[in-house]
C-alpha cells in the first residue's frame, strides 16, 4: 500500500511540474506576441498599422498572420491580440 502512494504522489507531482512548464511557456509566448503586435502599430516602419490577414492551423497550434498597412511586414504570432482586448 505504501508503495502504491509513493507512486500515486510521484505521478502528480510530474503533472503538476508539467503543467506548470505548460503554464510558464504560455505566459512567454503571450508577453512576446503583445510586444511583436505593439497595440497594432508597425514596431518595424512606426508608422502603420497591422492588420490580420490570414489564421492557420497546424499540427494543433494556430497561427495568426498580421500585415502592416505601410511598409508590408508580416508577422506571426501564436495568439489571437484582437480577440485578447475584447
Amino acid at each position: 500500500m505504501r508503495d502504491f502512494i509513493v507512486g500515486l504522489l510521484e505521478v502528480i507531482g510530474i503533472v503538476v511540474i508539467i503543467t506548470a512548464v505548460a503554464y510558464i511557456g504560455t505566459s512567454i509566448e503571450k508577453a512576446s506576441d503583445n510586444e511583436k503586435y505593439n497595440n497594432g502599430e508597425c514596431y518595424y516602419c512606426e508608422h502603420g498599422h497591422y492588420e490580420l490577414i490570414n489564421v492557420q492551423r497546424q499540427h494543433g497550434n494556430i497561427y495568426y498572420f498580421y500585415k502592416c498597412n505601410n511598409c508590408n511586414i508580416i508577422i506571426e504570432l501564436n495568439s489571437n491580440i484582437e480577440m485578447q482586448a475584447l
